[in-house]
């Protein structure tokens, strides 16, 4: 997801100088890698002002966030946003992955949206936007069978 961020942030910031972006990129893609392969040792430099077992102890407990969801018996809602530039589309993938045998869980993709709930890409204008009626719709509708702009 950082990686994802980064990019768009190069793109929108320094468009001409890609090449900075994209070795930022494989930098971080590799720091990450080795966190997760736990390859790390005291000498690893810190990222972001934290340690590698820091983000270690951090992708661990993310890693493992489908299985709490297995201990709920409330019934669980998950929105996915087409457009939410915060959490892609496919942590919603993920999620119905891992946790398709579950009962009392929905899940639900809704075009358009981004991480605030609203349409359309100027982030400058949330201030100005408000919630999506197919957000307000689709929530209405939570535990019926249909949910109206709903996939």
């Amino acid at each position: 997801m950082l990686v994802r961020q980064i990019t768009a942030i190069g793109k929108r910031c320094n468009p001409k100088d890609s090449m900075i972006t994209r070795f930022s990129l494989f930098q971080i893609d590799n720091y990450f890698r080795m966190i997760r392969k736990q390859s790390y040792n005291e000498e690893t430099p810190p990222f972001g002002g934290a340690k590698a077992e820091v983000w270690d102890q951090y992708l661990s407990v993310g890693d493992s966030v489908s299985y709490y969801y297995q201990q709920l018996t409330a019934p669980k809602l998950f929105i996915g946003l087409a457009k939410d530039f915060n959490v892609p589309p496919s942590e919603l993938a993920r999620f119905k992955k891992e946790l398709a045998t579950e009962e009392n869980i929905k899940f639900v993709s809704i075009k358009g949206l981004t991480h605030y709930l609203v349409s359309g890409r100027k982030h400058s204008k949330i201030k100005n936007s408000s919630v999506s009626d197919q957000t307000l719709s689709m929530s209405r509708g939570f535990g019926s069978t249909k949910s109206a702009g709903c996939q």
